[in-house]
């Protein structure tokens, strides 16, 4: 019988995608939740639109859009990276979590003033006070989660911080 070379890939029935879910799910959903908090105060996401477009019932609709989208979004990631938190107090953090943006979320519609003539939307608003309320909310709620992730390593890897004598000396 011949030796089949079996290249290492083809040997490893286990592969290790554990850099790859962090990349594709977590650091992903990390980066729109930025991109989405920021629509959502703004209303677009380059300057120039924000210069030039000057219809507050189109600006008004796509922030409301963009805070659907950032819940959505910070609900995603609460849910793909809860298996990185290692202590009790880390998880029950992330269901209070998600039991507070679903009350965020429902409450949404209470930003809005909308006028209609007829069936047609003729103008929105939004209720700055409630508005800038929420956003702080969240954003504190953003920067606890993104915290917990660093400490459970899934961020920034955990090392052992070394004697700086020690490393002196080994030099």
């Amino acid at each position: 019988m011949e030796r089949e070379d079996k290249r290492p890939e083809e040997e490893s029935k286990s592969w290790n995608m554990s850099n790859d879910y962090v990349h594709e799910l977590i650091l992903k959903k990390i980066i729109n939740i930025e991109k989405f908090r920021q629509l959502a105060i703004f209303g677009f996401s380059k300057i120039d639109f924000d210069l030039q477009i000057t219809d507050i019932t189109f600006r008004s609709q796509a922030r409301i859009k963009s805070m659907f989208r950032l819940l959505d979004e910070i609900k995603s990631l609460l849910i793909f990276s809860e298996f990185t938190l290692k202590e009790k107090v880390q998880k029950e953090s992330f269901k209070n979590f998600i039991i507070r943006l679903a009350k965020i979320e429902k409450n949404i519609p209470r930003l809005e003033d909308k006028n209609f003539r007829g069936n047609k939307l003729i103008g929105m608003c939004i209720y700055e006070d409630l508005f800038q309320q929420m956003i702080s909310e969240i954003s504190t709620m953003i920067n606890k989660i993104i915290d917990l992730l660093n400490q459970s390593g899934i961020i920034f890897a955990r090392t052992k911080i070394k004697n700086l004598s020690e490393t002196v000396v080994d030099l």
